[in-house]
């Protein structure tokens, strides 16, 4: 597909309203489906912005590609005889920058951690949850690469440190967000006022029942220690919460009791790039000048972070999170989807094609 063609596809942002009645759409036939054109049209958004750079072409056709036909079963409740939609088949590009792909992983890891907490909590039922959030002074895009490399070699002298002797686990999850903006003088209207990005750590910790007793660790202590891991005293941003039940929280009546961790535990668990924040649908006009627009910053940030590897676990969760690289298609969807009930039986099968058209997902009646 020409470079001209995908970004006409692109270019708009949001399904639109109106319908055809030749056709079935998805999201009016299943509510829960209905996620999928969103993103889908974020995914190509995406390779729109890419295509046009010469190396990163092949990704971004790979991209544009990246679930054009989803089929789904569809399974009727054997005592109402309520349809439910469950998706059976669809080809994934895998990559970091696909909004598709990354909410199939992000799925994938939430419903493997939740597989393994009540063993963890069982094992060490005095044991607390922590989120850490660590920061670096945003460096320039063309840098980010090298700075994460820093970011990396902090983090392997900060868990050596007495901090984490109270650490009985870890998942460390990396975003990367674009750093410098602000507001225009006297208005509401965004404004890009450099070419930084913003990369940071999302670290959901299990610490054990001495952490909170005899050797918390304050804010402060953990800016200290990561300002000396990372050789900066110019950091100023860290942050330490602890997880638990808010006031007012409800578990669901019919759940396993961990609602309230995995709430925490999504910011760690959650994607790792947006389309709708790295290439807002109304580009501000207020930049400052060699201030980069919003897709040749996309497309060095997909150059600075290929192949890296976003998500780590060590002690107790080392392996909390399996390699998804290892996984096929079929084993990502059914990891990512909802479990099939007992009592439902298999009543036909339905498949939709994305229509750049109205930018929604769709099938001939």
């Amino acid at each position: 597909m020409s470079a001209k063609r995908l970004q006409a596809d692109g270019a708009d942002c949001k399904p639109r309203s109106k319908r055809d009645r030749a056709y079935e759409y998805l999201g009016d036939s299943s509510q829960k489906d209905a996620r999928w054109d969103p993103l889908k049209v974020n995914s190509r958004r995406m390779a729109a912005a890419l295509v046009d750079a010469e190396d990163l072409k092949p990704r971004a056709q790979r991209m544009h590609g990246c679930s054009d036909i989803l089929t789904f079963a569809l399974q009727a409740l054997r005592e109402t005889g309520e349809i439910r939609f469950k998706l059976e088949h669809g080809s994934f590009c895998r990559d970091r920058m696909c909004e598709t792909d990354q909410m199939l992983k992000s799925r994938t890891w939430q419903k493997q951690f939740r597989a393994v907490a009540p063993a963890l909590i069982e094992k060490h039922p005095g044991a607390r949850w922590l989120v850490l959030t660590l920061t670096i002074r945003n460096p320039d895009i063309h840098q980010t690469r090298v700075a994460l490399g820093e970011m990396n070699k902090a983090w392997a002298r900060l868990i050596r440190r007495k901090e984490f002797r109270d650490v009985l686990g870890w998942i460390r999850a990396t975003e990367v967000t674009r750093g410098g903006s602000g507001k225009t003088r006297g208005t509401d209207k965004p404004r890009i006022v450099d070419n930084t990005s913003h990369p940071h750590f999302h670290v959901l910790l299990m610490v054990s029942s001495q952490y909170f007793k005899t050797r918390y660790i304050s804010q402060e202590k953990w800016l200290k220690a990561w300002q000396e891991c990372m050789r900066d005293d110019a950091i100023t941003q860290v942050d330490i919460r602890a997880l638990k039940p808010r006031r007012g929280y409800s578990e669901d009546p019919e759940g396993d009791g961990l609602g309230w961790l995995m709430a925490g535990a999504l910011e760690v668990l959650k994607y790792t790039s947006k389309a709708v924040d790295l290439l807002p649908a109304n580009e501000p006009k207020h930049a400052g000048q060699g201030v980069m627009d919003s897709v040749p910053w996309v497309q060095e940030l997909a150059r600075q972070i290929r192949a890296l590897r976003f998500m780590m676990t060590g002690g107790a969760l080392k392996d909390a999170l399996k390699d998804l690289d290892q996984l096929t298609d079929a084993e990502l969807i059914h990891a990512a989807d909802d479990e099939v009930a007992e009592d439902e039986e298999e009543v036909q099968k339905l498949s939709f094609g994305f229509s750049g058209e109205v930018n929604r997902y769709r099938r001939k009646r």
